[in-house]
């Protein structure tokens, strides 16, 4: 756990608060504001709505997502989580199986980004 602890202090992703509790100090550079039409749970506008502009904006990158509803959630203020690709056909029990899809998986999600 303390080698954990000391990679975290190395890479700046953590500190102690006034409370004396870790706390990260990781800044992802995005801000909420910037990719609100984006997130789930902003705004008033529908769920489908929300992932169709994802999806709209992705695709505009020259990405198609094998998702078909990608979508975004901000996990903390400045942490966020993309779901935006799917491995269909792949045997769970197969090492090959799961080693190409997890390559195939993050360059997609790599190339969104």
């Amino acid at each position: 756990m303390r080698e954990i602890i000391d990679g975290l202090d190395r890479f700046g992703a953590r500190d102690r608060g006034s409370d004396g509790r870790l706390e990260a100090t990781h800044d992802t550079g995005v801000r909420t504001a910037e990719i609100a039409p984006f997130l789930l749970g902003q705004g008033g506008d529908q769920r489908m709505e929300i992932k169709q502009r994802l999806r709209a904006a992705i695709e505009q990158g020259g990405v198609s997502p094998s998702y078909t509803a990608p979508v975004l959630f901000q996990v903390f203020e400045d942490v966020f989580a993309l779901d935006l690709n799917h491995q269909y056909g792949v045997l769970g029990s197969n090492a090959e199986h799961l080693t190409a899809a997890t390559i195939a998986g993050r360059s997609e999600v790599h190339r969104a980004v």
